[in-house]
C-alpha cells in the first residue's frame, strides 16, 4: 500500500518566493521544525539548529545580504545557467519577494555536535524535511543559501555562537498566488559510464582507480589508521587544513570511520591513495561536500592531502586527475570545485595543472581566512 498523500505533497512542492503578509502561527513553524528534526543524520549526531526570525528589521536585514550576494556574484553566475524566465523569478526573490516572508528559518550546524565534513549530508535532508511539511500545510518556502556568502554579518545579525555556523536560509510563508505544482521533470536515463581520461583505468566496480604510479582505492580503517594518524600529526601538512591544528589518533580514527561511511552513503568520497609500486599509504585525494563553505553549496569539491615524503612528485596532479574524470565520468557531475587557502600556492598550482578556472575569493566561515575557490565543468563532448 502507497501513501498517495506524500506523494501528492511531493509533486507540489516547489520554490515559492513572493509571499503575502498574512503571518505563520507558532503551532505551524513547531510541527514544520519537528518534521525537520526526524530526519536522518551523520552518526544521528542530529547537528543542525533552526533560528525563527520574525522581528521585521532583523527580516530586513537578512533580506538585504541576499540582495547584496545576488548582485555581488549571484546573478552573473547564473545568467549563464538559467533560463531567461528563471532568471526573472530567482532575481525577484533574492532582491525582495524572500525578504517580505514573515518568517525566516536561519538554518544551522553545530560543528562540535557533529563532524564537519558530515555537515550538508545531515542538514540538508532536514532542510528537505522542512520543505516538505511546509508544503504539506499549504505554506509556501524556498532554500537559498546565498545569504550565507555574507557569514560573519549573518552570525551577527541571529547571535550565533562560535561553534554554530549557517547553512542556509529558509523564508516561510503563505504564497502570494494559488501554489502551482512543480513541473515535471526528465529522468535522465541511466548510461553506460565514457571512456575515463587516457591513463586512467576503473575496476568495474566504481570502487578502486588506478593511475601510471597510483591506486586510488576504499579505506581500511584498520589497516590505514596509523599511516593516516602519521599523516595527520604532521603540522607542516596541517597547517592550511581547517584551524591548522594536528589531530590525535583518536581523532584521526574517527575521520577515518567518517570517510569510509561517506563512501557507504554517498558512493563517492575521498580515496585512500597509495602508491602501486610499493602499497604504502601515502595520503587521500577525491571528492567531499564543501560544506564548510555554505556559499557555494550545492556543490562536489575535489581535495587532496598527501605525506610530506611525498610532495613534489606530481602524485597530486596525477590522482586529481583521476577523481576528476570519476566524477565527470563515473557520477556524471556538472561542475567540480577546489577550494585552497590563500598561501597554500602549490595546492593552487595543482588546481591550475588539472584545467581548473579561479571562481571567486572569498572569506571562510570558520576560521576567518581568505580562500580561494576554483572550478571546471564537465568538458564538452566532440
Amino acid at each position: 500500500m502507497t501513501d498517495a498523500d506524500f506523494f501528492s505533497v511531493v509533486t507540489r512542492q516547489r520554490a515559492c518566493r513572493a509571499f503575502s503578509a498574512e503571518p505563520v502561527t507558532d503551532d505551524d513553524i513547531a510541527r514544520v521544525l519537528d518534521a525537520a528534526t526526524r530526519a536522518p543524520s551523520a552518526e544521528n549526531r542530529q547537528p543542525w539548529e533552526f533560528v525563527v526570525v520574525r522581528d521585521p528589521d532583523i527580516r530586513a536585514a537578512i533580506g538585504d545580504l541576499t540582495r547584496r550576494a545576488w548582485e555581488a556574484h549571484g546573478r552573473a553566475f547564473s545568467e549563464t545557467r538559467l533560463t531567461l524566465g528563471m532568471l526573472a523569478e530567482v532575481e525577484r526573490g533574492a532582491t525582495g519577494g524572500i525578504a517580505a516572508a514573515p518568517v525566516q528559518l536561519v538554518v544551522c550546524a553545530d560543528v562540535e555536535r557533529g563532524l564537519e565534513i558530515t555537515v550538508a549530508s545531515s542538514i540538508f535532508p532536514a532542510v528537505q524535511n522542512l520543505l516538505l511539511a511546509a508544503t504539506a500545510l499549504g505554506l509556501g518556502s524556498a532554500l537559498t543559501t546565498l545569504t550565507t556568502t555574507f557569514g560573519k554579518e549573518l552570525v551577527a545579525l541571529v547571535g550565533l555562537p562560535k561553534t554554530v555556523v549557517p547553512v542556509a536560509v529558509v523564508p516561510l510563508g503563505w504564497h502570494t498566488e494559488v501554489a502551482r505544482a512543480a513541473p515535471p521533470r526528465a529522468v535522465r536515463a541511466a548510461h553506460a559510464s565514457r571512456a575515463l581520461r587516457a591513463g586512467v583505468v576503473a575496476d568495474a566496480q566504481p570502487l578502486r582507480v588506478e593511475t601510471d604510479r597510483l591506486v586510488l582505492r576504499r579505506w581500511d580503517v584498520d589497516a590505514d589508521l596509523d599511516a593516516y594518524a602519521a599523516l595527520c600529526a604532521e603540522s607542516r601538512g596541517m597547517r592550511y587544513i581547517g584551524d591548522g591544528t594536528t589531530r590525535t589518533h583518536e581523532e584521526s580514527a574517527a575521520q577515518l570511520r567518517s570517510f569510509e561511511q561517506t563512501w557507504t552513503d554517498r558512493s563517492f568520497g575521498l580515496f585512500a591513495t597509495e602508491l602501486k609500486r610499493t602499497g604504502e599509504l601515502i595520503g587521500f585525494v577525491g571528492l567531499a561536500i564543501p560544506d564548510f563553505l555554505p556559499e557555494i553549496m550545492p556543490s562536489v569539491e575535489i581535495g587532496w592531502r598527501l605525506g610530506r615524503a611525498h610532495w613534489g612528485n606530481g602524485y597530486a596532479t596525477e590522482g586529481a586527475r583521476a577523481a576528476l574524470a570519476y566524477g565527470f565520468d563515473r557520477l556524471d557531475l556538472d561542475r567540480i570545485v577546489s577550494v585552497h587557502a590563500v598561501g597554500n600556492d602549490p595546492s593552487g598550482n595543482v588546481m591550475q595543472k588539472i584545467g581548473m578556472h579561479l571562481d571567486r575569493e572569498t572569506v571562510h566561515p570558520r576560521t576567518g581566512g581568505t580562500v580561494r575557490v576554483y572550478a571546471i565543468d564537465r568538458p564538452v563532448a566532440h
